[in-house]
């Protein structure tokens, strides 16, 4: 009666009379991406706009601007719009390199599951 009292008590714990050991291998291996920095877009450089206010006969206020206040602006927005894409380009570049990189990690491990199947 007390071997089987003490039988159930390790089948209901968990425990065994038998070594059975699960070995759980892992293997996390962080590596750096390498990715050279490319280079940084060149910095906006801005013209002054000085807008006027102007009345009419009226009395309706009206903003405006000389025409190189207006050739001004245009190039400040054609500067702005150039290093929003020379920014989108590195982001590209970035996203690219780490999609090889992805990749090439990927073909590694194939080639390494190949080798272990074999």
């Amino acid at each position: 009666m007390k071997y089987l009292l003490i039988f159930a008590l390790l089948l209901s714990s968990g425990c065994t009379l038998f070594d059975e050991r699960v070995v759980v291998q892992h293997d996390n291996v962080y590596l750096a991406v390498l990715c050279p920095d490319p280079a940084k877009p060149a910095q906006i450089t801005t013209r002054k706009v000085r807008p006027q206010v102007v009345e009419d006969k009226v009395g309706i206020f009206w903003v405006g601007i000389t025409p190189q206040d207006y050739e001004n602006l245009a190039i400040n927005t054609q500067e702005s719009i150039r290093y929003i894409k020379d920014l989108h380009g590195v982001v590209s570049y970035y996203r690219q390199c780490i999609t090889d990189f992805n990749q090439a990690i990927e073909e590694k491990q194939q080639a390494a599951d190949d080798l272990t199947q074999r």
